[in-house]
């Protein structure tokens, strides 16, 4: 069975009529038929993403090591066209930390979620010094909501080329929301000089798979 993989399902409505096809058989004069009608609906699979904080470091304008300032602002990710990881000047040692939450939106069927870093790309004048930083930008993945059991993965940029996802766990209802956090991390590695002046990009998507019958 496929699995339903669409936000929105389009509401599907089916008419049968039941009819008799009777051969041989000779009727009385009066006679008699009923006919039934049956229906069936399709449910929803709906969700949106928010990003509740970003926290981490930067780089300070004396050149020093600082805490990021961070917001707390409530964005929605379903329509937002800014970075969600916006890193200008980064030094070995910088990360940022976002926290995302799921939240169902009137969805009819459990489901399965899944985070995935795709579009991986060395962008910039400098390929060979973005090239380096794909080895050297890392990201994790970490779902921790209550009852669950705690999901955890690390993966540098350079293995996400063909896209890497990560299992966050099923929405059962009548819960209405899960959490996950996403860190990037500029690591500091003997080969740090040669990503001086190199920029990457790449793209994050959450996706939620219908529950079929065939699992448990």
């Amino acid at each position: 069975m496929k699995k339903r993989t669409k936000t929105v399902w389009i509401a599907l409505s089916v008419a049968l009529i039941a009819a008799a096809l009777v051969t041989g058989v000779t009727f009385a004069l009066f006679s008699t038929s009923v006919n039934t009608e049956h229906y069936i609906s399709t449910g929803e699979l709906r969700i949106d993403v928010f990003q509740t904080s970003m926290t981490g470091n930067q780089i300070n304008t004396d050149g020093t090591y600082g805490e990021y300032p961070g917001s707390d602002e409530e964005i929605s990710l379903r329509d937002f066209e800014g970075k969600v990881f916006d890193i200008q000047g980064a030094a070995p040692g910088i990360h940022r930390t976002g926290v995302f939450a799921v939240r169902d939106a009137g969805s009819s069927v459990a489901y399965d979620l899944h985070v995935t870093v795709s579009d991986v790309t060395a962008a910039g004048a400098d390929a060979e010094a973005g090239a380096a930083l794909l080895e050297q930008v890392q990201v994790t993945v970490t779902a921790a909501n209550e009852g669950d059991a705690e999901v955890s993965e690390s993966f540098l940029l350079s293995e996400a080329a063909d896209g890497y996802t990560v299992d966050l766990g099923r929405m059962l209802l009548p819960a209405t929301e899960k959490q996950f956090t996403v860190k990037v991390e500029f690591l500091n590695t003997d080969d740090n000089n040669a990503a001086k002046s190199g920029s990457v990009a790449f793209a994050m998507s959450v996706t939620a798979v219908q529950v079929t019958p065939e699992q448990p």
